[in-house]
């Protein structure tokens, strides 16, 4: 797994996570993970199984910038009520820490440019989307949170 490239990488963290499969998401990540979000950090899988399990939005990837081991990804989060009905949207941003062909920590930001700065990335390690991503958006049919 370790010569997979950290977009790659990246890209199969969403498309486990749109099938809401949590094992596969789970084992894309290193034992000691770091999480980090709005509502702190620490580094503990068991905080990402919370976090991926807890999940109630679809999430569409949009831009996508790597530079090394770094992936900092804009999606669009849309929420949906038990009907399929479209209950909101939100762009949230994503950063990736790829280590040893897993991921070493995730975090989530509300601003892109923060993220990108914060990565040690600018606008010239934008990237085209890798094929495929975002395009099988669908309602999770559940909880309307």
């Amino acid at each position: 797994m370790t010569d997979r490239p950290p977009i790659e990488i990246a890209d199969t963290w969403f498309r486990h996570l749109a099938e809401r499969d949590v094992d596969a998401v789970m084992s894309l990540a290193a034992d000691d993970i770091e999480v980090g979000g709005a509502r702190g950090s620490g580094s503990d899988m068991e905080l990402l199984r919370e976090w991926v399990t807890r999940m109630k939005a679809v999430v569409i990837p949009r831009r996508w910038f790597t530079k090394d081991d770094v992936v900092v990804v804009e999606q669009e989060a849309v929420w949906y009520s038990r009907a399929g009905e479209d209950m909101g949207r939100r762009v949230m941003i994503t950063t990736f820490r790829i280590e040893n062909g897993h991921i070493g920590g995730i975090y989530r930001h509300d601003d892109l440019a923060a993220a990108v700065t914060i990565g040690g990335l600018d606008a010239s390690h934008e990237l085209d989307p890798p094929e495929g991503t975002g395009t099988q958006a669908r309602p999770v049919l559940g909880d309307d949170s």
